[in-house]
């Protein structure tokens, strides 16, 4: 073998390795990086204390990346958000004074098309101190037994300390 002909076999290779890692290299290949589908889904959940209270107007917030959503619970307890994408999302809330959080947060959901997710988070009342500097005070509110049934004549003395 000559060497035009050499020279000729070496270009060959060489323009056929290019030609092929051009092709396996290509960057838009869908195939590769599907754009996301649009689904209908939902994650409902609630948030309850360990009786089963309910916590209205708690904040919950879901997010998927850096989009995020937010709602507060209705008088039930309970929330519900309408997505558009499968996936994962990490469901929040803002704890409710005087409570903590019993159920790990973020909570991890993976929403799937048609389909609802549930998240029902827990929390736990704490005590609450208040001191109050500025004298007398009126305080205002209604008693309710474990039933939610309110209570009449109810009487509270609070005593300075």
């Amino acid at each position: 073998m000559n060497t035009t002909n050499k020279k000729s076999s070496l270009l060959c290779v060489v323009a056929v390795v290019f030609v092929t890692v051009s092709v396996g290299c290509h960057d838009n290949d869908d195939s590769m990086n599907p754009e996301p589908t649009q689904i209908s889904a939902t994650i409902s959940g609630s948030v309850k204390d360990e009786s089963g209270h309910a916590y209205p107007k708690t904040l919950v917030s879901i997010s998927k990346g850096s989009k995020k959503q937010e709602k507060t619970t209705n008088s039930g307890g309970l929330f519900d958000f309408t997505l558009q994408y499968s996936g994962m999302y990490e469901v929040m809330i803002v704890p409710p004074l005087a409570t903590e959080t019993i159920t790990e947060i973020p909570a991890v959901v993976h929403v799937q098309a048609d389909q609802t997710s549930t998240v029902d988070i827990v929390i736990q009342p704490q005590a609450l101190t208040a001191n109050l500097n500025f004298g007398d005070a009126d305080i205002f509110g209604e008693v309710k037994d474990e039933d939610g049934k309110r209570l009449e004549q109810v009487i509270f003395r609070i005593k300075k300390m």
